[in-house]
């Protein structure tokens, strides 16, 4: 059973202070997988969620926070082993083929009636190798957003623990305004609101005053952090029963696909329609539920 973390509960209050009337009821849980470890997620709205989002390399749930808000339907967001508040791979090694069975067994916890995964990067190479195992029988709809599975995932994690010209990032910050410009070198198109949030819940103020990122590949060198891409998944899409949405970008990103997807794009989203198109991205989502 999911059980809630007391110590969380402040975790929203800037979300809940900014937008009292549209943002759902939020909460986070957490819940021990027989994979090893345990899970967290991030609750939105009230009742059986139905859609659960999955996020990219060097991320956390939080990352969905805006579509999630915008979607306004119930929903979990899982983080990752190794992000957010979920444990760490003693190996430091994330290959989406090791998640799928810790993330599926989340997925059963928090939400065994959902109808639609919806990965990003990273996630969605979970999700595919979820769907590709049959981990999770309930979900009807794979959702797939940039960057796709064998397309430019390697790049994504490589850059998640590299800094400028692909030298090794910093392992700890001098202060949180030092990681802001350590991540808006690698985030040049995130709207300073997106970079604020992304610092004020992924960042950990260690006991020697200096902060460092919660995610585990942000930690770890650049060629284990570049392990967690897996080609090899995106030829699996073909084989799925589960039919398969994939949101690009740009028309450019739909490029080099597998004739199983179903493309749309989201013109001026760049190669991150989970932070620079939330609204268009949770409309798209929303679409695909009623369809």
């Amino acid at each position: 059973m999911p059980v809630t973390n007391p110590r969380l509960d402040g975790e929203f209050a800037f979300l809940t202070a900014a937008g009292a009337d549209t943002v759902p009821p939020v909460r986070r849980s957490w819940v021990n997988v027989p994979a090893g470890g345990h899970v967290s997620g991030v609750h939105w709205g009230d009742g059986a969620a139905r859609v659960v989002f999955l996020h990219d390399i060097a991320r956390s749930a939080r990352s969905f926070d805006l579509v999630a808000i915008a979607l306004q339907r119930p929903s979990v967001a899982i983080d990752l082993p190794g992000h957010g508040r979920s444990n760490w791979r003693r190996d430091g090694r994330y290959l989406a083929r090791r998640l799928a069975v810790p993330v599926a067994q989340a997925i059963s916890s928090f939400a065994p009636q959902a109808e639609q995964l919806v990965g990003a990067g990273l996630g969605a190479q979970v999700a595919v190798a979820i769907a590709a195992r049959q981990l999770a029988p309930a979900i009807r709809q794979i959702v797939l957003v940039d960057p796709l599975p064998g397309l430019s995932s390697v790049q994504a994690a490589a850059a998640a623990a590299a800094g400028p010209a692909g030298q090794p990032a910093a392992a700890r910050f001098g202060s949180t305004a030092e990681a802001a410009d350590a991540l808006r070198l690698r985030h040049p198109g995130w709207p300073a609101e997106q970079l604020d949030r992304e610092v004020a819940s992924e960042l950990e103020l260690g006991a020697d005053g200096s902060w460092a990122w919660r995610h585990h590949p942000g930690n770890v060198p650049a060629d284990a952090a570049a392990s967690a891409a897996d080609p090899g998944l995106w030829a699996a899409v073909a084989d799925l029963s589960t039919p398969v949405y994939a949101l690009a970008g740009t028309p450019a990103s739909a490029q080099g696909g597998a004739a199983a997807v179903q493309f749309s794009s989201v013109p001026g989203a760049g190669d991150d329609p989970v932070a620079l198109a939330p609204e268009a991205l949770a409309a798209w989502i929303d679409g695909l539920l009623t369809a």
